[in-house]
């Protein structure tokens, strides 16, 4: 409660060189990530640059491929955020998991993640329904991009890793990255000769970052107790579509 913290750590950090893991070494952070692209869409909305309730034709629209993503003219930013699009999860389609295995050490353009989306019937009608998608954030990164101009790993980085301090968390965009303990994927090593062989770029604003428990601990701690949204922020964050989950 008073804001002061620890880690402890457990086990090794390499099955091949029983290095121990240190409370220090970054490990992917997985969909913790869409915490950050979420709380840094809901600011731009405080800054009137975004909302919420618009269509994401708004942004996207003439993009070449927009008209062959599901549910296109309906969708909305809002029902990005809270994964009621009706869009499916790219993670869990054969042809993306297919070209991971196959390409995924290279870097992958965010048009190209969509699409695998393309041309797919709806899962439900936009905005009744909940499934959980990384291609949900995906396109939300490509609309805070679009309307701020920047980078969104730029972003996160001037709004809440600098400010709040986050030093050991970092942008998960290339095969190589300081620090980053070893993974195992099917029970082969993710990283080898310092490299990892997925790209964790492929993540992108679906997850993203490197971290380490206490660094994710302490921004749980400050978005969750109002330190980073306003109130009005807060309660849209918290308000959910979820059907049955």
């Amino acid at each position: 409660p008073q804001y002061f913290s620890g880690s402890v750590a457990s086990g090794v950090a390499d099955l091949k060189t029983d290095a121990p893991l240190k409370t220090t070494d970054r490990l992917l952070a997985g969909s913790i990530g869409k915490t950050f692209v979420a709380a840094l869409t809901l600011r731009l909305v405080e800054e009137g640059k975004l909302d919420l309730n618009d269509k994401i034709e708004k942004w996207l629209g003439g993009e070449s491929w927009f008209a062959e993503l599901p549910n296109a003219k309906d969708v909305t930013l809002r029902m990005l955020l809270n994964h009621s699009s009706g869009i499916e999860n790219i993670d869990d389609l054969e042809s993306f998991q297919k070209q991971v295995r196959k390409s995924g050490g290279r870097n992958v353009k965010y048009d190209e993640l969509i699409s695998y989306v393309l041309n797919k019937k709806p899962l439900f009608r936009a905005g009744s329904d909940y499934h959980y998608a990384d291609t949900n954030y995906i396109l939300a990164g490509m609309i805070i991009e679009k309307v701020s101009g920047k980078r969104l790993y730029e972003l996160i980085t001037e709004r809440f890793l600098q400010p709040y301090k986050l030093e050991r968390t970092i942008p998960s965009d290339s095969s190589t990255l300081p620090e980053v303990a070893n993974g195992y994927f099917e029970n082969k090593p993710l990283v080898v000769d310092g490299k990892f062989t997925i790209n964790p770029q492929w993540e992108w604003a679906g997850g993203g970052f490197a971290s380490t428990a206490e660094d994710l601990a302490r921004w749980g701690g400050l978005l969750y107790s109002g330190s980073v949204l306003t109130p009005a922020s807060m309660d849209e964050m918290f308000k959910s579509t979820t059907v049955g989950e």
